[in-house]
C-alpha cells in the first residue's frame, strides 16, 4: 500500500506500507494482511522480517543474511527474499 500522490522510483517490497516524504517504508500492511486472512503466526514472522530489513542499521545484504539465520523461512518470507534478489531498481527502504 502506497500513500497517494507519490512517485515510486524503486521497487516496493511485498506486504509493505509506504508513506512520508521522501517515500519510505513505514511498516507492514497489517490491515491488508488481516483482510486477506493471513494467520497471526505468519504476520508475526513478517513483522520480524520487516524489523530486520527496514528498521535496523543493516544494509540489505546484511539484513538478508540475518533473516536467513534468525527467521523461519515461510513461503511469504521466501517471496520477499526472492523479490529483493531479483530487483533491478533497488528497494525503497
Amino acid at each position: 500500500m502506497i500513500g497517494g500522490g507519490f512517485r515510486v522510483t524503486r521497487d516496493v517490497c511485498p506486504y509493505a506500507l509506504l508513506g512520508g516524504y521522501p517515500l519510505k517504508v513505514i511498516g507492514l500492511n497489517l490491515i491488508g494482511l488481516k483482510r486477506k486472512g493471513f494467520p497471526r503466526e505468519t504476520i508475526a514472522v513478517l513483522q520480524q522480517v520487516f524489523k530486520i530489513l527496514f528498521f535496523s542499521d543493516l544494509n540489505t545484504s546484511q539484513a538478508l543474511e540475518k533473516i536467513n539465520e534468525e527467521v523461519e523461512i515461510i513461503p511469504e518470507v521466501e517471496e520477499i527474499i526472492t523479490f529483493i534478489k531479483s530487483s533491478n531498481r533497488g528497494l525503497i527502504k
